[in-house]
């Protein structure tokens, strides 16, 4: 998943420029890391502390701009969730 290139426009500009394909990849790949640093900190939470090579292991798995971006995501999600 590490090799796969982080396609940050939506599914309409995908669409429009013939670029469907690359985007589903890279779609795929954003809910597998989602799915990683979910499994992540549920696996390395202890004593109300994370784990300092939590972050790592996502990382090694996905490259650091994609569990960025996820991260980044999720974080807006959930404040337009909370407005």
């Amino acid at each position: 998943m590490n090799t796969i290139p982080v396609y940050k426009y939506p599914a309409t500009y995908a669409r429009e420029h013939n670029e469907l394909e690359i985007y589903r990849a890279s779609h795929k790949a954003n809910i597998a890391c989602r799915d990683a640093i979910d499994d992540a900190i549920r696996d390395n939470y202890r004593n109300n502390c994370l784990g300092s090579d939590t972050a790592k292991q996502v990382i090694a798995e996905f490259g650091f701009d994609r569990t960025l971006y996820v991260l980044a995501n999720t974080v807006r999600e959930k404040d337009l969730c909370e407005n």
